[in-house]
């Protein structure tokens, strides 16, 4: 959940649900998210801008899902963002980190960070490609917070607590 102000809020859920509200909770409007993935995190710098962030771990029949959803439109559409893990640093593919992700922050429109399952922490600094960040465990991580553009904490299951001055780099 994600307020900007006491009126403008977003919240996300199971089977890819995400509403927002322009009236402080009162009215609840759903927003399409693309998705039938669990939705675990939202993070908005403004009205237009937002990433949602969610999915699915791996089962002994499935393969772990990734969902990483970007508007740039207070959420008229959700737009699922490249990753860039794969074989080939220049290629979207999350092959490389397909975990589900359970919690994104958000410094301005171009800066954000997504963590998740088996320590996964990715980074945008652009606003649009999302690239691995160097993690130093294999945790579910849960939540993420940075205070500015470069001093931030991650943090996950048996107690991990993770912090960076670098930004994640």
């Amino acid at each position: 959940m994600t307020f900007l102000d006491v009126n403008t809020g977003w919240i996300v859920g199971g089977s890819g649900v995400i509403l927002h509200t322009t009236d402080g909770g009162r009215n609840w409007v759903r927003q399409t998210s693309g998705t039938t993935e669990d939705l675990y995190s939202v993070a908005c710098v403004d009205a237009n801008t937002c990433w949602v962030v969610g999915g699915a771990v791996e089962t002994t029949t499935s393969p772990p899902i990734q969902v990483l959803l970007k508007t740039t439109n207070g959420g008229l559409s959700w737009v699922p963002q490249p990753v860039y893990c794969g074989a080939n640093p220049n290629v979207p593919d999350n092959s490389g980190c397909p975990d589900p992700l359970f919690g994104v922050a958000a410094r301005d429109s171009r800066t954000a960070w997504a963590v998740g399952d088996l320590g996964t922490i990715l980074a945008t600094r652009d606003g649009t490609r999302w690239e691995p960040q160097v993690s130093p465990t294999t945790d579910l991580l849960n939540g993420v917070f940075f205070a500015d553009a470069n001093v931030g904490w991650a943090v996950g299951f048996r107690g991990t607590i993770l912090k960076t001055i670098t930004g994640g780099r």
